[in-house]
């Protein structure tokens, strides 16, 4: 049984940290960020850093 309760938290935290990584911290907004969410701050910096021709 006590087999199973690992096996059991250990898919849970797995489950946990690829929604943490893969799901909410690219859409959260940081303060770091002047509160934007990642994906937003480098599309941003992508456009500011295009070259004007």
């Amino acid at each position: 049984m006590a087999g199973h309760m690992r096996d059991a938290r250990e898919e849970a935290e797995t489950a946990i940290a690829r929604y943490i990584d893969g799901f909410y911290n690219p859409v959260r907004r940081h303060s770091a960020l002047n509160y934007a969410s990642p994906i937003q701050f480098e599309n941003r910096q992508a456009i500011e850093l295009m070259p004007l021709h």
